[in-house]
């Protein structure tokens, strides 16, 4: 089977998704949250745990706060 990819619409999708994430850089401050520590399991493939809450699963809590004036 042969699958055709218009190769103009996935640069295109390329080009919106950094577009998006620069404008969540800019416009927002990512920070772990208080009192919570993150590890980084299985070194090849890095999976994010929060210490203490491993039964949980992978977790990468953010603090997400606008960028005021910038």
């Amino acid at each position: 089977m042969i699958q055709v990819v218009n190769a103009h619409s996935t640069h295109s999708s390329v080009v919106e998704m950094q577009a998006f994430l620069v404008t969540l850089v800019r416009e927002f401050s990512f920070s772990l949250p208080e009192g919570r520590t993150i590890r980084i399991a299985r070194p090849g493939f890095p999976i994010p745990l929060v210490i203490g809450e491993e039964d949980k699963g992978p977790q990468l809590p953010l603090t997400v706060t606008p960028v005021i004036g910038h």
